[in-house]
């Protein structure tokens, strides 16, 4: 079975864990031997694929990028956020080519990764083509009414000259050049009145370079991590995580000392009784297992206001699984 690596706590902070983290040294277990509960190792995702994983994950990588597109130029529209935009842009495609890696069974990173970035690149590139489309009908009237001003020409004769000079290609070179000439301006959210700080010319075409990489990126790292994570090859299943308990301090160490020792009974009724809604603090302890087989294992950590501590990171028997979905505290 494949392992992960030993999640290690600089502390136990406020909830003082009954479990040495770090070493099995000095513990006495109070109920049955505690072999199973191994630290898990660094998982090491397969690289496989299916046969036809790789057609599947590109034609969905093309499709992610017409939908994420349409939305990107919708936002950008609505709200450009300096170099936060491009990010959330990135985003969108990312998670629309990573819900495509999951029924592809893709274990490749690198791949999944690539069809990430050229999903991002290809959305960045979509939004270049439909603010063309929406530039052009502009660009055609401005066209036509100084070549009829100056040159004396009939508007019908004008507009048909100017309709055959822009060419696609031709279309998008004049709108990328007047939104270099025009440049951008970052101004603050403070700031709305002042004229804030221009970027034209070549920094215009640098700033497209560094908004292309993090849409790309961002998708990138997206698509990337849902091909690493955990799988199960022996039942080709990806894994599943649940949250099983979930409790304020208070019961943390009752919870974690219930769970050290197999009582999923006393955990769940320790669990019941909890309101954590109202609590400062708190312990969650959540399941990663195959939905077959059910091996996996049992995180738990500690949250007070943002910050999170993670605990440890052990195997948990399929025995214990079984034992949790009978409890309701999983589910299938």
């Amino acid at each position: 079975m494949s392992s992960e690596s030993p999640i290690t706590s600089k502390s136990a902070g406020r909830f003082g864990s009954p479990f040495n983290i770090n070493s099995d040294a000095n513990v006495s277990y109070s109920s049955e031997s505690f072999e199973a509960w191994k630290p898990a190792k660094a998982y090491t995702s397969s690289g496989r694929m299916g046969p036809a994983a790789p057609w599947f994950l590109a034609l969905m990588t093309v499709v992610s990028s017409l939908i994420s597109m349409v939305i990107y130029h919708y936002i950008l529209n609505l709200l450009n956020i300096f170099l936060i935009t491009p990010i959330i842009g990135g985003l969108i495609v990312g998670l629309l080519v990573a819900i495509a890696v999951k029924p592809g069974h893709c274990r490749r990173f690198k791949f999944a990764a690539a069809c990430g970035a050229i999903g991002g690149v290809l959305t960045y590139g979509g939004d270049l083509v439909l603010d063309t489309i929406d530039q052009r009908p502009i660009i055609v009237q401005r066209a036509v009414s100084l070549l009829s001003i100056d040159q004396n020409v009939p508007i019908a004769d004008a507009t048909q000259v100017i309709e055959q000079y822009l060419t696609p290609l031709t279309t998008f070179k004049v709108v990328m050049q007047s939104r270099a000439d025009a440049g951008v301006s970052i101004v603050s959210q403070s700031g709305s009145n002042a004229s804030g700080i221009p970027i034209r010319g070549m920094l215009f075409y640098v700033l497209m370079v560094v908004e292309i990489v993090l849409v790309a990126g961002s998708a990138a790292g997206i698509a990337g991590a849902a091909a690493a994570s955990r799988y199960c090859e022996d039942c080709g299943c990806w894994h599943r995580s649940q949250v099983a308990f979930k409790v304020s301090e208070l019961s943390s160490k009752n919870l974690l000392g219930a769970i050290e020792t197999h009582e999923w009974d006393r955990a769940a009724a320790i669990a019941s009784n909890e309101k954590v809604k109202t609590a400062k603090s708190w312990c969650t302890v959540s399941v990663e297992r195959c939905p077959r087989c059910h091996d996996g294992l049992i995180r738990a950590s500690q949250t007070e206001g943002k910050e999170v501590t993670s605990l440890y990171s052990r195997f948990l028997p399929a025995k214990d699984v079984e034992q949790l979905l009978a409890l309701g505290r999983l589910k299938n």
